[in-house]
């Protein structure tokens, strides 16, 4: 039984939510609807913290940067809700997250087999350019 201290606290972060979501561009709308050359999307990468150094690195001031609702919040449902029914096989993805790979290796029960396979091609820098430290 849910109680109602947490109904409550539920439904006020579902209020925030479709608010933030209501007032912030749309992340799939902006990338289908967008003719885009290069698309650099970092996993897990919070705008607040992005906005702070971006302009340190002169590869991407050239950019836009715009802070947008994304369809989900795990890499894995992100990657489904956004290149689901979607022709891909032009796009070569670049993953440093090991769920999404080019070897089919599952992690953590999924297995990246049917993204995957909707690109051209996966390069796996999570397999090579991991620094521990």
């Amino acid at each position: 039984m849910v109680s109602d201290k947490l109904k409550y606290i539920l439904s006020r972060m579902l209020g925030v939510q479709r608010m933030v979501k209501n007032k912030l561009p749309d992340q799939y709308a902006k990338i289908w609807g967008s003719n885009w050359k290069y698309l650099i999307v970092l996993d897990a990468c919070r705008y607040d913290y992005f906005e702070k150094v971006y302009k340190d690195y002169s590869i991407i001031r050239t950019g836009k940067l715009e802070k947008v609702y994304s369809p989900d919040s795990t890499t894995i449902e992100w990657f489904e809700r956004i290149f689901e029914g979607r022709k891909v096989d032009d796009i070569v993805c670049v993953s440093a997250n090991p769920y999404i790979n080019s070897k089919g290796i599952p992690h953590e029960g999924f297995n990246p087999k049917l993204i995957v396979s909707r690109f051209y091609k996966v390069i796996d820098i999570w397999d090579w350019g991991w620094d521990e430290n």
